[in-house]
């Protein structure tokens, strides 16, 4: 319970940490070489430009992942200071130290310069997955340092000497403070105002509303339930979960800000995230959704007035013809999904893939006029809702002279008209096999013979007059031989 309690480090135990280490390294400066700050090159290098830049990249450079820029500084420090030691060392380990570090620069530098921009795609995709992980790993602060730092420690002193012991225990020591969780466990120890634990810790904010937090690997970030981050103005927000990836040692969770709690909860530190008290707080209703209403996604880019794109959380929460509406300027705007398609975004080197449901507008549910255009389009990050499969079962759209053509997909809603009103016009039934054509050819005979309406079918699949007999049709059929051509359906109202 202590492990999943206290993986977040508060910033004050990696400051303690960093304190603690530089005063020892004076210390130990001053009791093996006379002086605080040495000033003999290679005592310079194991105290100055190695083992306290060890110390500063672990507990506050790059205490949360290490970055190929941040690899590209540290290898090209590493390089001149090497330069301050040249013939003073052995040549063959003096080489072999700086061939290193020129190697980390140049691994390190190709992946920021193919990485620039807002997407990489081709070659430089690969040059940048092909060199994001060596430079990382072999650039961190931690391990770079420490091989410089190792390197001047057995050129100035002998393996065997106490000298060397000395510092190469302290360095040890303080490398194990962080796979042991040191700086965790002294988090632990902090004073709590409430008792309330966070989950997370806020690293990046993008616009509009995005956040990016390392939340502890135990932490559920799902959508069903909404967080609190408490911004560094003490505005509280309420987030909501849109998806997790793992980073290196780390777990990164992604948010959008969706609104702000009007009395503010106590005993959260500035820059956390936090569960939400109330279990049972769902996202849609913080959106704007109704009680039976279900968040299904976001507005993306590339949206316009008639058709609008909305990243999809789950695979199986959409379907084609299915509805779903938007919240713009107080009223509801529904949309139909005509289609979907796959996209990718690039997040450092990791990349999170994801579904985008194109919808097309409906308009504004009139509950006696049905669909009315609705001129503007939703923002960026607009939420966008779907109904169960029983809206519109109270709407009564069609009159009881209208025929009833089919329902909207996934709803209850008619899609109705005034068939007498416009038996005369020309209409053509189109469809590919098996989509129900004739089925709807033998619903407006039905309607229409009900209407008084006089009724003339060619049929040469002698198939309406058995669909048709409790209408007691009357059969004028033409012979075979006289028919040039081959028709399946022909349907007149006349």
């Amino acid at each position: 319970m202590i492990e999943s309690e206290n993986r977040i480090v508060k910033p004050w135990s990696r400051i303690t940490i960093l304190v603690i280490a530089t005063i020892a390294i004076g210390v130990l400066a001053y009791a093996l070489t006379g002086t605080i700050i040495p000033r003999d090159p290679g005592n310079s290098l194991i105290f100055q430009n190695a083992l306290l830049l060890v110390i500063l990249g672990s507990a506050l450079l790059e205490a949360k992942f290490t970055k190929p820029a941040d690899s590209a500084v540290n290898s090209l420090m590493a390089a001149i200071t090497l330069l301050s030691v040249f013939g003073q060392s052995p040549s063959i380990a003096w080489w072999a130290v700086l061939i290193y570090c020129i190697a980390v620069f140049i691994l390190a530098s190709t992946c920021v310069a193919v990485s620039s921009g807002p997407t990489i795609t081709g070659w430089q995709e690969r040059v940048a997955k092909a060199t994001y992980k060596p430079a990382v790993l072999l650039g961190g602060a931690r391990r770079l340092y420490s091989v410089v730092f190792l390197f001047a420690v057995f050129s100035l002193y002998s393996v065997n000497s106490k000298e060397a012991a000395i510092l190469v225990v302290f360095w040890g020591l303080f490398i194990v403070l962080w796979p042991l969780r040191v700086p965790e466990l002294l988090s632990m120890f902090s004073p709590r105002k409430s008792g309330i634990l966070p989950i997370g810790r806020v690293i990046r904010t993008d616009w509009p509303d995005v956040v990016r937090c390392e939340i502890r690997s135990d932490v559920n970030w799902t959508h069903e339930h909404v967080k609190i981050y408490n911004q560094a103005d003490k505005t509280q927000r309420i987030v909501l979960p849109l998806y997790s990836q793992v980073k290196e040692n780390a777990v990164l969770g992604t948010g959008l800000c969706i609104g702000n709690l009007d009395v503010a909860k106590k005993g959260m530190d500035i820059g956390y995230i936090y569960d939400y008290p109330d279990k049972e707080a769902k996202a849609a209703q913080w959106l704007g959704g109704s009680a039976t209403s279900k968040l299904v996604g976001f507005i993306v880019e590339d949206s316009d007035i008639g058709q609008i794109r909305f990243e999809t959380w789950d695979p199986s929460s959409c379907t084609e013809g299915m509805l779903v509406w938007c919240q713009l300027n107080g009223k509801k705007v529904f949309y139909q999904i005509v289609n979907g398609i796959t996209r990718e975004e690039t997040l450092e080197a990791e990349r999170h893939g994801f579904q985008v449901a194109i919808a097309t507008e409906l308009g504004v549910l009139d509950t006696k006029s049905g669909f009315s255009k609705f001129n503007w389009l939703p923002a960026m990050n607009t939420p966008v809702f779907s109904e169960p499969a029983s809206f519109g079962s109270d709407i009564p759209l069609a009159s009881a002279d209208d025929f009833v053509y089919g329902k909207v997909p996934g709803s209850e809603i008619n899609v109705s008209g005034d068939f007498a009103g416009t038996f005369d016009h020309h209409t053509a039934i189109l469809g590919v096999t098996g989509s129900g054509k004739t089925e709807l050819a033998f619903d407006m005979i039905r309607h229409a013979a009900e209407k008084k309406i006089k009724v003339l079918c060619i049929d040469l699949t002698a198939r309406y007059e058995g669909k048709l007999a409790d209408l007691t049709p009357r059969n004028l059929s033409i012979p075979s031989e006289l028919v040039p051509f081959q028709i399946n359906d022909l349907v007149l109202f006349i």
